[in-house]
């Protein structure tokens, strides 16, 4: 190697950038669970191998060696781009975008590079000349470039610029932490960015043919690596809840899995004081004048305890409840801190131990509403605030059963629950819906306990009931965005494998079948290039709602990404059961969709596959459906295939066939 290899300073300079972002890498794939890290580790090993072989080529000493070494740097240069581009789809919640066919579509001008560059002395496509310039310290590669070089740098800055505008475009959201990560990242990526456009458009240079680029990457690196242990950068990624928790009177806090504070609302802001400068910071510091929310964060899956505020004006009372967060690997990424002002509550607690005087004016000024039910389940008395709550009069409430203001299902829960009070003859608490005047259901959430005669006997029950309402719908909220895709409201992956789990026991248990379909749209690319993304979106709900209009309910349709649907069909005991459902699909497309004023048509394939004969799990029925879905695609479209069949041979492209 001594022949061929002399080390200088500026190529082991460049083991500072290889060092960073080698770590990086190393460090984001030990966490590859978390969203985007898996990317990011991607990225940063591109960045190793650019700066590695960088350094290798400018201590080799002969052209054969520079340009080996180039071929293999060009790995991490074609590739750094289009990597930072699905980053930040990833990073500002675009998953949806993040397809197999789109990143296989953006890796396609990178590949041609690489080979173009591994195989230029045939073609002189990419650099038209090369030579050894000795006039320097130590030999250096001296290029002339070629036609595709150009492309290949318009493409790379596209992609560059593309992953900047969604950071920016997340820039302007709220101010939080996740305002402090975008400007790191933008901060890491331009420096690079604009020595590179420096390098290539204006010739600037270190000295003589040194690329300064790789150089740059040393800021980059230390940029993300500051962003990750001082900003929490990939542990918690943006969420799309941000109106909704600022709509509710009731405070949010959200940290992650460092309890650190990364996000609150209104709400917490004037309940505990906090401020954007307490972003980022440990709840050790944030929360040390509140104990009691100090023990809450620590406690596993969800709790609720009781905490009471004292101020110079006033105290306040609040139910303090945390909630683990987790992403859809079912994997706990933070914890959400509740806090719902009971004051009004626990006043009334302790008035209906008072006089009666002041008994009866804090019931009718409460805000919850308070109640007595007599052991036959009557309603005896109900405070005015079941009006303004619930619309009913009050005369049109008492002496009626409870169970005529209660849901169907929670009727038999609610009696359960009065009966353990007569039990044990505590206090206890419940949730459950309450119907509005105008129809609607609230939810409630109730303490109720036992009331006693002289001689230690229940006579009745009294209760305070308070309008949990607007949390139990974030909290449906939190569970449908893990379990349903956003666009159509069909179930995903995690829903489908879930459903089919129960679907397969039955069948097993049943002796029947079930039917696995998958459905892709022919010629889908084709309406997204011709009316939009935005026209694409509406064929996929109207595709969605077509297709629920023709299966049972007991079936499940899931959207798995892209124009890609899976159908899991029940009590398929004949194979002619699912292909009857397919013809009534492939016929439903006969007629057009109506998308914007714009008659569209369109058409789909299925391939199908069967349990238990094709396969007893999921994923392989679902790759079997695939493979028999391909197959009718490959043999004209708009057709259905089953697996069973055989004479499935035939392989096509996933895009060339879509």
């Amino acid at each position: 190697m001594e022949l061929f290899i002399k080390f200088n300073p500026v190529a082991l300079s460049l083991a500072i950038p290889a060092l960073i972002s080698g770590s990086l890498a190393f460090y984001a794939f030990a966490r590859r669970p978390v969203v985007g890290s898996r990317v990011f580790a991607f990225l940063m090993l591109a960045l190793c191998v650019w700066s590695v072989f960088y350094g290798l080529e400018l201590s080799c000493v002969t052209i054969d060696g520079m340009l080996a070494c180039a071929a293999v740097e060009y790995l991490g240069i074609a590739s750094v781009p289009v990597l930072w581009l699905i980053l930040t789809l990833l990073y500002t919640g675009r998953e949806k975008w993040v397809t197999r066919r789109n990143v296989i579509l953006l890796f396609v001008v990178p590949s041609i590079t690489v080979v173009m560059v591994a195989t230029n002395q045939l073609h002189h496509f990419y650099y038209d000349t090369a030579s050894v310039d000795t006039g320097g310290p130590f030999p250096m590669l001296a290029l002339t470039r070629g036609p595709w070089f150009w492309v290949h740098s318009i493409y790379s800055y596209a992609a560059l610029l593309a992953g900047t505008v969604l950071l920016i475009e997340r820039l302007w959201k709220p101010g939080t932490i996740f305002r402090n990560q975008v400007i790191a990242m933008l901060i890491g990526v331009s420096v690079p960015w604009v020595v590179s456009i420096l390098y290539v458009a204006f010739g600037f240079m270190l000295f003589r043919h040194v690329d300064p680029t790789p150089f740059a990457f040393t800021i980059t690196g230390l940029v993300v690596a500051w962003s990750m242990f001082r900003l929490g950068l990939f542990d918690i990624v943006p969420l799309a809840y941000d109106t909704v928790v600022d709509s509710i009177n009731d405070a949010i806090v959200v940290m992650d899995r460092q309890d650190r504070i990364v996000e609150y609302n209104k709400a917490a802001r004037d309940i505990l004081g906090l401020s954007p400068a307490l972003i980022g910071q440990s709840a050790d510091v944030v929360w040390k004048d509140w104990p009691k929310l100090m023990n809450l964060r620590e406690t596993d899956g969800s709790a609720s305890i009781e905490i009471v505020s004292g101020r110079l004006d006033s105290t306040r009372c609040y139910e303090a409840s945390s909630y683990n967060v987790a992403n859809w690997h079912k994997q706990i990424t933070g914890k959400v801190i509740l806090l719902h002002d009971i004051t009004d509550r626990k006043l009334a607690d302790e008035a209906l131990r008072e006089s009666e005087a002041k008994h009866q004016l804090l019931i009718e000024n409460s805000h919850d509403i308070i109640y007595t039910i007599n052991i036959q389940g009557i309603m005896t008395f109900v405070s005015p605030a079941w009006k303004r709550l619930l619309g009913h009069d009050t005369d049109a409430v008492v002496g009626h059963p409870f169970q005529e203001f209660m849901h169907p299902d929670d009727i038999a829960r609610c009696e359960k629950f009065l009966a353990s009070v007569l039990e044990t003859m505590q206090a206890s608490s419940i949730e459950y819906r309450v119907k509005h005047l105008t129809g609607d259901w609230r939810w409630h959430n109730t303490n109720a306990l036992p009331v006693l005669n002289a001689h230690g006997t229940c006579t009745s029950f009294v209760g305070i009931a308070s309008d949990v309402t607007e949390r139990k719908q974030l909290q449906q909220k939190l569970e449908e965005m893990a379990n349903h895709d956003f666009l159509t409201g069909l179930p995903n992956r995690v829903l489908l494998l879930d459903r089919f789990t129960v679907a397969a026991a039955l069948a097993q248990r049943n002796k029947a079948r079930l039917a696995v379909m998958s459905l892709d749209l022919d010629k889908f690319k084709t309406i997204n290039d011709t009316h939009g993304h935005e026209a694409g979106d509406q064929v996929l709900k109207a595709v969605s709602t077509r297709i629920t209009g023709i299966i049972r309910a007991s079936d499940t349709l899931a959207r798995i990404g892209g124009d890609e649907f899976i159908l899991v069909m029940l009590e398929t005991n004949h194979r002619e059961d699912s292909t009857a459902i397919a013809r009534k699909i492939l016929d439903s497309f006969r007629e057009p969709l109506l998308i914007d004023s714009h008659q569209l048509q369109i058409s789909t394939s299925i391939g199908i596959a069967l349990y238990p004969e094709d396969a007893e799990d999921m994923e392989t029925l679902i790759k079997k459906s695939d493979a028999a879905l391909y197959y009718a695609k490959g043999h004209g479209r708009n057709q259905f295939r089953l697996y069973s069949d055989g004479d499935l041979g035939y392989s096509a492209d996933r895009d060339s066939a879509a």
